[in-house]
């Protein structure tokens, strides 16, 4: 491996990556290289699913995604392990919508974990994903407003049934539809939080999954999240990574958000994603339990708004 480029303010490019050659040592320096820089690019790789695979289990735990049923008849989804964001209909997440910043599993009592690839399989087209560093959020916004996001927690949730309009919108718990399983995809957390590798604090506000502000109303939450928004999504805080068929993009799920602005109708994008986590999708469910349960009055908004 070798570094072509460091992009400003994070995100470093490599080029001369074999996967089939990858080694401990290889998979080290990517770990230390995410610590540093939080997003890792690899232009130019052709690699198999079991290769990405293999790559991503040297930084951590690959874990299984998908149900049963979704992954059973196709072996290159490497049971379970493999999924798809793409245009094409029909796979773990299509389409062409607006996604608004997220770091993925935050909705979970254990947060957001570890680190995620996706590996061009075909692209067509010069839309972006836009990354932004939570750390920077906190180190730069004013001291007195960082203060108050330390005494403050969040609940958050996520809406499997939305519509397709509601891509780019922030999810409710009240906007959940009646009669639906949504797991428990419901908790509370802080909204500063550290970094389990390097200590340092994290914005843990996000524009799709934090719902409220935990005994605020939705109204003076949404006053809050305005005012600490400037400071998460300043253009200068942000890198966007331009996609080219080959590409591998392996980036820390805990310190960034990511997202992207409606595709072009004229767009091809079929990636490929593999992830690393302490524990599975279902064993995720299973380990926020039904204490936190979305209709328990604790994590409701109310008209209470606390400075």
């Amino acid at each position: 491996m070798r570094v072509v480029r460091r992009h400003t303010p994070f995100a470093v490019e490599l080029h001369e990556l074999d996967p089939v050659e990858v080694s401990t040592s290889g998979g080290e320096e990517i770990r230390r290289l995410l610590v540093e820089h939080r997003v890792v690019v690899i232009r130019g790789t052709r690699m198999a699913p079991e290769q990405q695979v293999a790559l991503m289990s040297l930084l951590g735990r690959v874990i299984r995604e998908m149900p049963d049923s979704a992954y059973l008849p196709y072996p290159e989804r490497v049971g379970g392990k493999v999924s798809y964001v793409t245009t094409r209909p029909g796979e773990y997440i299509s389409g062409r919508d607006m996604l608004s910043y997220h770091s993925d599993f935050s909705f979970y009592r254990d947060g957001a974990g570890d680190a995620i690839s996706l590996y061009a399989v075909e692209v067509e087209g010069n839309d972006p994903t836009t990354f932004v560093d939570m750390g920077l959020a906190a180190r730069n916004m004013p001291a007195p407003l960082l203060e108050r996001l330390r005494r403050l927690q969040l609940v958050k949730c996520a809406n499997f049934f939305h519509n397709a309009d509601d891509y780019g919108s922030r999810y409710r718990i009240t906007d959940r539809v009646e009669g639906k399983d949504y797991g428990n995809t419901v908790s509370v957390h802080p909204a500063v939080i550290h970094h389990p590798r390097t200590g340092e604090e994290l914005v843990n506000i996000c524009q799709t999954f934090t719902s409220h502000v935990k005994g605020w109303s939705y109204e003076a939450s949404e006053d809050l999240f305005a005012e600490v928004g400037h400071w998460q999504y300043l253009p200068q805080h942000t890198f966007r990574h331009h996609w080219q068929t080959g590409d591998l993009v392996i980036w820390d799920n805990i310190a960034l958000q990511h997202g992207r602005d409606p595709l072009s109708e004229s767009s091809i994008r079929h990636l490929r994603r593999v992830v690393t986590n302490p524990w599975d999708v279902e064993e995720l469910q299973q380990r926020s339990g039904s204490a936190l349960d979305p209709r328990l009055p604790e994590l409701q908004p109310s008209s209470l708004d606390i400075s």
